[in-house]
């Protein structure tokens, strides 16, 4: 394996949180237009991941990098980099996250609400802290007495979306509920378990890995994606290229960055990257609000209470990551100074 990590930059909280930011921009659009385009969970994934591979490929092309002699490069001799072998883990990746994750993402989308779906895709923090206590035992970080205060915060911004969810109805039997549950998961594991692959050439692979898989499905369900309508299209490509190529990037380099300064030993910054995702899906009121625009409906834009408290459940939980934090970098810097 060939790893293509740039370690030329020290790894910083504030790129984390710039990560976090971009992140809550680029996927806080993606139930509302992922409900608003009506289609089928296959033919969504497909139309999605098509959009985001047009959108990657021009990526690709505009971009370049410079070799170990500085020579200026096109970004796509980067795939000479890697094996077969690593080209079949980034499929085998591809297959759980995004092909799973958005196969049963949209479909629970597409059958339910996006309330209840937002709300089960949201969990997935909480299971990564349970793959940590599953992986390591007692010597997992959350169990450690500098670790255990951490899931609080993770804690309290998961519920924060559930309380701002559930102000209005659910709808979620028994297989939303499961196929909500497996994506969260696979979108745990996906931010559980590292590689060390340049993230925009993995990701074109797990993209391609999508859109191939997608195809047979669709044969079989005979959802065809030429059932969309044309703001169908325009809503689902929205999603391609900002919640996808965009956001799965953004989301990849951000996971790698809580990744890099946890290996400096500033092992607070998984804890921070877990409880800022409870912004991602509150950031929906700024997308209610536009989408109040763009279809013309008159309604008056409410912030209901359950909004309120679940915005202040929210900043709690972050001012206490915060507060946490600000603890163990005294005791580091009193440790240094002895």
């Amino acid at each position: 394996m060939k790893k293509t990590l740039s370690d030329s930059k020290e790894p910083s909280y504030a790129r984390l949180l710039v990560y976090i930011v971009l992140l809550i921009i680029t996927w806080g659009i993606v139930p509302a237009f992922g409900k608003l385009a009506n289609m089928p969970g296959d033919s969504t994934t497909f139309l999605v991941n098509v959009t985001a591979l047009g959108a990657l490929a021009l990526i690709l092309t505009l971009m370049k990098f410079k070799d170990g002699d500085g020579v200026s490069k096109s970004y796509w001799s980067k795939f000479k980099l890697y094996s077969l072998k690593d080209y079949g883990l980034m499929v085998a990746i591809g297959v759980i996250w995004p092909f799973i994750y958005s196969l049963l993402y949209f479909q629970a989308i597409y059958e339910g609400e996006p309330v209840g779906m937002t709300i089960l895709n949201y969990t997935w923090p909480l299971m990564v802290i349970m793959l940590s206590l599953i992986k390591f035992g007692k010597r997992s970080y959350y169990l450690s007495k500098s670790g255990f205060k951490f899931i609080l915060p993770v804690v309290l911004t998961v519920t924060a979306v559930v309380i701002y969810q559930t102000g209005g109805s659910i709808s979620m039997p028994l297989r939303i509920l499961v196929m909500g549950l497996i994506a969260a998961f696979t979108q745990a594991l996906f931010n559980f378990f590292d590689h060390d692959y340049d993230n925009w050439i993995a990701l074109f692979v797990l993209e391609v890995t999508t859109v191939v898989l997608s195809v047979p499905i669709m044969i079989f369900t005979k959802n065809y994606p030429s059932a969309i309508t044309f703001n169908g299209f325009v809503l689902l490509s929205i999603i391609g290229v900002v919640g996808n190529a965009i956001g799965f990037c953004v989301f990849m380099e951000g996971r790698r960055e809580s990744c890099r300064l946890k290996e400096l030993g500033n092992m607070h910054s998984e804890p921070i990257w877990l409880a800022s995702q409870g912004v991602v899906p509150i950031s929906v009121l700024v997308t209610m609000f536009i989408s109040n625009i763009f279809n013309k409906t008159g309604t008056p834009f409410v912030i209901s209470s359950n909004k309120i408290v679940a915005l202040a459940t929210l900043a709690v939980g972050l001012i206490l990551f915060f507060v946490f934090k600000n603890i163990e970098d005294r005791k580091i810097l009193r440790k240094y100074k002895k």
